[in-house]
């Protein structure tokens, strides 16, 4: 999806290219995905966010302890009693390979409230 953060910041851009030194970025859309756009220091970081064929941005494994506790607090606080994942292979794009996709299931699945 072309997509670039800086601070809280999202940029999308159309073509990228590789100068002597640095990369140029074509047909930029700054505060892409409802944020705002907004100054930055030359020296503020910028990071390329991986993305998925679907359309979908891959996460770290800060993100996905936190999607897998709020997949457990929506079960419990609506009362579903099962849930199924595709494209749970998604997971071993946080760098960490099968131990990503070992660690979702359990740490959604041991919050579950059975009463």
């Amino acid at each position: 999806m072309n997509t670039l953060q800086i601070d809280n910041k999202l940029i999308i851009y159309n073509k990228m290219e590789k100068e002597t030194d640095f990369f140029l970025l074509k047909d930029c859309k700054r505060g892409a995905f409802m944020t705002k756009a907004s100054d930055h220091s030359s020296k503020t970081p910028l990071y390329k966010l991986s993305d998925h064929v679907y359309k979908v941005f891959f996460r770290d494994l800060a993100l996905q302890d936190t999607l897998a506790d709020r997949i457990a607090d929506l079960m419990n606080r609506i009362g579903l009693s099962q849930i199924s994942f595709d494209r749970l292979e998604g997971c071993s794009y946080t760098g960490h390979d099968e131990y990503a996709i070992s660690r979702f299931a359990p740490r959604y699945y041991t919050q579950f409230n059975y009463n």
